[in-house]
């Protein structure tokens, strides 16, 4: 299963949304958040998802504000998360 979402500006808010719906879902492979204005907050939700997330195998993020600190939360999750390979 995939999901484009790419450029529909969806802003922290959309990406923690998102990531609520990720706890419970195990059917999901590939994630497409490309152009998306997500931030450090937004990453930070979809990191913490993808501590109980076991499905994702692919997440691309590029093209929007993710900062240091955001892009430590995501590398932090990985630790935990031995699934998503393309991040």
């Amino acid at each position: 299963q995939q999901l484009f979402l790419e450029g529909n500006s969806i802003g922290n808010e959309g990406a923690k949304s998102i990531a609520d719906a990720l706890v419970a879902n195990a059917s999901l492979h590939v994630l497409i958040l490309r152009s998306n204005d997500i931030s450090d907050d937004g990453a930070q939700s979809l990191a913490s998802a993808f501590l109980f997330n076991h499905s994702l195998r692919v997440v691309l993020l590029g093209e929007n504000q993710i900062g240091n600190v955001g892009a430590q939360h995501l590398a932090d999750a990985l630790e935990y998360n031995n699934v998503i390979d393309q991040l």
